[in-house]
């Protein structure tokens, strides 16, 4: 990975956990270091500066790599569902191509995908097992490529909006 693609990972990932706790009084028992913001207005400062056209400083958007955490840095602990579940309950229940082929094990799983999202309701215990086995047998049969490709068309179609 090139340099300008670690720093930027690093400001990435501090940009979006600095967004869930801002600065502030809330932030002060979880990031001592950032109360006054200064550093905070650094990592934007950097980041407006690498992302203009016009600066000797630019990076390429296709230099430019992010890594995202997905314990609670990211989304969120509190963050309703995670991609690989919205993906499971689309494929399972509503994708025209496999309608009708899923297990109960798979109907049963995306289902409780579903009414956790859409009703609140609360995943059965132990639920990334249930998820794994039902996705295991949801993407059964495709290559990698196919599978690679099938979730970036999801992700193309289904493009989920962050609210915090």
């Amino acid at each position: 990975m090139k340099k300008t693609g670690k720093i930027l990972t690093v400001f990435i990932i501090s940009f979006v956990m600095l967004t869930f706790f801002g600065c502030g009084k809330k932030s002060a028992q979880y990031f001592k270091l950032w109360n006054d913001c200064d550093s905070l207005n650094a990592l934007i400062e950097y980041v407006e500066d690498v992302t203009n056209k016009k600066s000797p400083n630019y990076i390429p958007v296709e230099d430019r790599i992010v890594t995202f955490d997905m314990d609670g840095t990211f989304i969120g602990e509190l963050y309703p569902s995670y991609f690989e579940y919205n993906m499971l309950e689309y494929r399972v229940l509503d994708d025209p191509d496999y309608k009708g082929k899923a297990s109960e094990s798979e109907l049963a799983a995306a289902n409780a995908i579903r009414d956790f999202v859409r009703n609140g309701k609360k995943l059965p215990d132990h639920f990334d097992v249930i998820h794994g086995r039902a996705a295991a047998k949801a993407y059964a049969g495709m290559t990698i490529p196919e599978f690679d490709a099938y979730v970036k068309n999801f992700a193309k179609k289904h493009q989920t909006v962050l609210r915090v």
